[in-house]
């Protein structure tokens, strides 16, 4: 019998024997695409799969090519199993064949999902990241996902809380991104009675979801989190003055490398803040990825070294933020930061209106339904005086880009009416998108002599990228190609080394979610030109890129039905502004291209194959007609 096991490196044996991978790539893939997709299929559909950018008699030779590495790396098994005529491949089924991924899914329909889990060794084809593979693993891991919660359901209902929690790890460490799983893992520790691992975890994710969405859990998520802080506020004796703020805290990040200039320059604007009482801004701008957080981090460290009281909150990038949404989530931390208000205080019922989870003095008034901007930010503003009262205050504000209207004047009005105080307002946003009123309000602060200190970060230099792949593990061999990739650019360096560190090949998914976060914020238009310059390169000019994005080819280059003209700026304007503000595609002059060569990757292999043939054919056409038009190669 022939078993394959798909799930992890792709590994087959012969009865007793293990079947040593062929030299060829595409003939051990072929035998994973076999064994995951049972059933007939036709010689062109495979050639077309595994070689979509040659001519179809070139592909067909590749895929004749590959199976006869295949047979002679089966062995005298491979005539049983490898089934073949002029036109149809398949492999055989059982009993000849055993492949585990069907397995996994018949234990799991018949109500086994700790045989399922059982067969899980790691990521499903490790080391391969063709388009039909990543589909299939997100697939996969979304079963497997359900499997655990089946366990650690079935787990806590017969008592054991060790095990349900243990199941519930595992789904979490499977997609940490997941609010599903982190819910889950919550739900079973404070079913455990540990609340404050349940806290624990619901920091992690908002860590990661600030990280590296930049985004903030669901409102679902995070009253979860406030409803088990109320409870540990009403049985619990009051908290430290001084607790860490967990969206700039600094456990399991890896060390502040290139930035020291700009740490010093933040932490003499913090001493300053300090010795005179007198409340400052600092705007540390860059794009995406490029240490804006981690730098953000290290000033919040050394604040808190010195007795301050740091709070944090991020603008989401998905979606619409609520009016002042910022601000409900930097007030909810760092209300959790101080005690408790001792005793009525004034404010308490405005702001409670903006964060549900403040409990304000017995006998105090029940927040209003309906209150004015005006009035909240008074409110806001007397709550910061409170706590600045009580100690320095490090207030964090990420992303400002994707902030709401609302929280970006509540910025300008805070910091006027704090300079007073020992508040050191620190502001982050990307380069793009470019805002009119964020770029007035910081435009106020500074003719007012608020806005203290500008940081602009640009890309870091080889040696910092190469140190701090060294610190996620990069072997040295890895370095340079690291260093190549990441182009100065931090999230993409930590990303990569990751990749490397678990064996997960060039391509980490945490850039894959990067992509799908940007994408999902894309209308079409924007979506079809990031698409197409995944697929021409950085060589097109824009023009081209629209023409090709639009299905301009035969035609002359033309879009379809743009008669004789080419296009415009004006044309292309929705579309290509969209994508520039998303981070993904920059222009340089003429040409566009991708911010990084990484990302070109994430976009390329997302692209489902029908589509990518598609702008394949649309580009040989407009090199055809427009012999200016070149592009890169796949």
């Amino acid at each position: 019998m022939l078993r394959v096991s798909l799930l992890g490196e792709l590994v087959a044996h012969d009865d007793d024997r293990r079947i040593e991978p062929p030299a060829s790539r595409h003939a051990w893939a072929l035998l994973g695409y076999l064994a995951l997709h049972p059933g007939a299929h036709f010689r062109t559909h495979v050639a077309t799969d595994f070689w979509p950018d040659v001519l179809d008699s070139s592909a067909r030779a590749s895929l004749r090519n590959a199976l006869w590495a295949l047979r002679r790396a089966l062995g005298p098994v491979a005539d049983e199993v490898l089934l073949r005529t002029s036109d149809r491949i398949a492999l055989a089924g059982p009993p000849a064949v055993w492949v585990d991924i069907a397995a996994f899914d018949a234990a799991l329909d018949d109500g086994r999902p700790a045989d399922a889990v059982a067969l899980c060794r790691g990521d499903m084809l490790e080391g391969l990241d063709e388009g039909w593979v990543v589909e299939a693993r997100d697939t996969h891991r979304t079963r497997q996902g359900q499997a655990l919660r089946q366990l650690a359901d079935a787990t806590a209902t017969a008592g054991d809380h060790a095990a349900a929690i243990g199941w519930a790890r595992r789904a979490v460490g499977l997609d940490p991104l997941s609010e599903e799983a982190t819910r889950l893992l919550m739900a079973q520790l404070v079913d455990a009675g540990d609340h404050g691992a349940a806290l624990t975890a619901y920091e992690r994710l908002r860590d990661r979801l600030a990280r590296e969405l930049q985004a903030a859990p669901s409102a679902t998520t995070r009253r979860l989190a406030r409803d088990l802080r109320s409870a540990d506020r009403r049985a619990s004796a009051p908290p430290p003055p001084c607790r860490r703020s967990s969206l700039v805290r600094t456990a399991h990040l890896p060390n502040l490398v290139g930035r020291d200039a700009e740490l010093a320059q933040l932490t003499a604007l913090w001493s300053q803040t300090c010795r005179h009482d007198a409340g400052a801004l600092a705007l540390i701008s860059g794009e995406a990825g490029i240490g804006k957080s981690r730098l953000v981090a290290a000033l919040a460290e050394r604040a808190r070294a010195d007795g301050a009281t740091v709070a944090a909150c991020a603008g989401p990038d998905l979606g619409s933020a609520p009016p002042f949404g910022l601000w409900a989530e930097l007030l909810d931390t760092l209300l959790l930061e101080l005690s408790p208000l001792g005793g009525h205080a004034s404010w308490a019922t405005d702001v409670a209106s903006l964060v549900p989870s403040l409990d304000p003095a017995p006998g105090g008034r029940e927040a209003p339904a309906d209150i004015d901007d005006a009035r909240l930010m008074e409110a806001v503003v007397r709550c910061l005086r409170w706590a600045a009262a009580r100690s320095p205050l490090v207030l964090v504000l990420e992303d400002l880009h994707a902030a709401d209207t609302c929280s970006v004047r509540l910025v300008s009005h805070a910091a006027r009416r704090l300079a007073v105080l020992p508040v050191l307002f620190v502001l982050t946003r990307r380069d793009r998108p470019i805002r009119d009123d964020l770029a007035a309000v910081e435009q106020r602060l500074r003719l007012r002599g608020l806005l203290a200190l500008d940081v602009p970060l640009g890309r870091l230099a080889d040696g910092a990228i190469a140190a701090l792949a060294h610190e996620l593990g990069a072997a040295p061999e890895d370095l340079p190609r690291l260093v190549a990739a990441a182009d100065g650019n931090a999230l993409l360096a930590t990303e990569s080394a990751r990749a490397l560190r678990r064996g997960q090949g060039s391509l980490p998914d945490g850039l894959r979610d990067t992509v799908r976060a940007a994408f999902a914020g894309l209308g079409d238009d924007a979506r079809a030109l990031v698409q197409a310059v995944a697929v021409a390169g950085p060589e097109l000019s824009w023009a081209d890129a629209v023409r090709l994005a639009c299905g301009g080819g035969g035609n002359g280059g033309r879009p379809a039905g743009a008669g004789a003209a080419a296009p415009q700026a004006t044309d292309a304007a929705p579309g290509l502004g969209a994508a520039l503000d998303s981070g993904l595609l920059t222009l340089d002059g003429e040409h566009l291209g991708f911010r990084h060569g990484l990302l070109r990757d994430a976009v390329y292999a997302q692209l489902d194959l029908p589509a990518r043939q598609g702008l394949h054919l649309r580009l040989a056409a407009l090199r055809a007609s427009s012999p200016g038009a070149r592009a890169s190669p796949r």
